[in-house]
């Protein structure tokens, strides 16, 4: 347990995100959409954004506050420093990074409005600093019922690497 307490967070516009590998994401689900308010999950070709995946995690929606890991990135780190495949965000043992988790998830879920947020934190181990872009997608192409999501490390201890 990394006993995750958050410092500050806040919002950063998507079409301000100066990480290359965000913004590459962020660029390329816009593309995939084109004039939809989310795109679709037959339009995302994993071999398209393969420098991306060890960060992705796709996100399955059961219900408002449920959201099932489908598939999580073998890079993307957590205060559990498990590979959560196939759980769910009330599943992290860190009870406080959960609730931030779905806290995001839900408001992208809620609004199918993407969002990328900038996160401060304090850990056991030290300052664990990041963004998180949730980008919302549809399987059945009629409402979001996924989402795409991506984070960067800014600062993060080795402890909290899988």
């Amino acid at each position: 347990m990394t006993d995750f307490q958050v410092i500050e967070e806040h919002l950063v516009p998507i079409d301000r995100i100066s990480d290359a590998g965000l913004a590459a994401l962020v660029s390329y689900w816009q593309r995939k959409k084109g004039g939809r308010a989310f795109a679709f999950r037959r339009d995302i070709d994993p071999t398209e954004i393969s420098e991306l995946l060890g960060n992705i995690r796709l996100v399955d929606i059961e219900d408002q506050d449920t959201f099932r890991f489908r598939l999580y990135g073998s890079n993307a780190t957590n205060p559990d420093q498990r590979d959560m495949t196939g759980l769910t965000t009330h599943d992290y043992e860190d009870k406080a990074f959960g609730d931030i988790v779905t806290r995001h998830y839900a408001m992208v879920a809620g609004d199918e409005v993407a969002r990328c947020w900038h996160i401060k934190a304090q850990v056991e181990s030290g300052e664990y600093e990041y963004l998180r872009i949730v980008l919302p997608i549809s399987r059945n192409e009629k409402t979001v019922d996924a989402l795409l999501v991506h984070s960067v490390r800014i600062k993060n201890p080795f402890v909290l690497w899988r």
